[in-house]
């Protein structure tokens, strides 16, 4: 039953907006990173779980892990990992690692792990691709070692293309 009483509905609607705001004060937004995600040509829309971001020392022990979440276009991480992930000791590397499961043509789930060299997560945005060998089209365009399961190719605003090859960095500078 709807009240016809203005004074009334103005009440519920204030005690409404009360809650809400008093709710998200103590609420940071979640940070976001620019991040497009591609497995073998096609933007990866679902299907990404386990999302982390491993902090490793010299000897290659994990120190921490800051979890995120993918949504198309966008890295999403707690306000606190986020600042981990920008304040961490320059002596560490960072490796990106996540699942995804493959629905068609083929189905199962992939593991992907690669370090990201120092600075790249300050770029104003990254696209991700990853080029499996299981792929028939990725054999014929790219060379994969024997066993080796896929290809990660990085591009950034500083550079054109990055093709990473087992930690292996090939760059192609662009002209600014």
């Amino acid at each position: 039953m709807v009240s016809k009483n203005p004074i009334a509905m103005k009440k519920v609607l204030y005690l409404f907006l009360l809650l809400y705001s008093s709710a998200s004060l103590g609420q940071e937004q979640n940070k976001r990173l620019t991040f497009i995600l591609s497995i073998d040509n096609e933007v990866t829309i679902t299907g990404v779980t386990d999302g982390v971001f491993l902090l490793r020392d010299s000897t290659g022990a994990i120190k921490d892990k800051l979890p995120f979440d993918y949504h198309v276009g966008g890295l999403i991480m707690s306000p606190s990992d986020y600042k981990k992930l920008f304040s961490y000791d320059p002596k560490y590397r960072i490796s990106i690692k996540f699942k995804y499961t493959e629905f068609r043509p083929r189905c199962g789930e992939h593991t992907y792990e690669e370090e990201i060299p120092k600075g790249w997560l300050n770029e104003e945005y990254m696209i991700f691709n990853v080029y499996n060998a299981s792929n028939k089209g990725n054999r014929a365009k790219y060379f994969f070692k024997p066993g080796q399961e896929y290809l990660i190719q990085i591009k950034i605003p500083s550079y054109s293309t990055i093709l990473i090859t087992h930690g292996k960095y090939y760059a192609a500078r662009t002209s600014r």
